[in-house]
């Protein structure tokens, strides 16, 4: 199994760290990472959905950006069919991931301007090598990316 770290990092602009956290299924977190490694060159990117209070189902959507290995845009088409599919299975959005291939598990400027649900998490994998990985995540609070823990395990 990969090495995670899931803790606070530095301190970014645009980025408060508080003492919240949320809770990750063992499970989805290795999906969110093999999901990465498959395209580590470039950003990867999906949705998370809830049901019940717990993590249920991960979306990955294509990236379709045209500098890939910079930002992430989703697949029109296939962000409504997750939206669709998450409304026919009882689901509600929790978090929109992607990855940072030359970067950190922090937000880039881009992704604080460009975060259109501020209902959700925004969570960031940075894959660093040799089999290990940073996951960070964060909620918008008045315009504000806050920075929260990850507890990763069972359901």
């Amino acid at each position: 199994m990969a090495h995670r770290e899931v803790g606070k990092g530095p301190q970014v602009s645009g980025v408060l760290v508080t003492v919240d956290s949320i809770h990750l299924p063992t499970v989805i977190v290795d999906t969110l990472y093999n999901h990465a490694q498959v395209s580590p060159e470039k950003e990867i990117c999906g949705l998370l959905a809830v049901r019940d209070g717990v993590v249920a189902n991960p979306y990955p959507i294509n990236n379709v950006a045209d500098e890939a290995c910079h930002r992430f845009e989703m697949d029109p088409r296939q962000l409504i069919d997750a939206f669709r599919n998450m409304r026919q299975q009882g689901e509600e959005l929790f978090a929109i991931y992607h990855s940072h291939p030359n970067g950190s598990a922090q937000p880039s400027e881009r992704d604080i301007s460009r975060h259109q649900y501020p209902q959700a998490y925004c969570l960031i994998i940075f894959l660093q090598g040799q089999g290990s990985f940073a996951l960070g995540a964060y909620r918008m609070i008045n315009g504000v990316f806050v920075q929260v823990d990850i507890e990763v395990g069972a359901p």
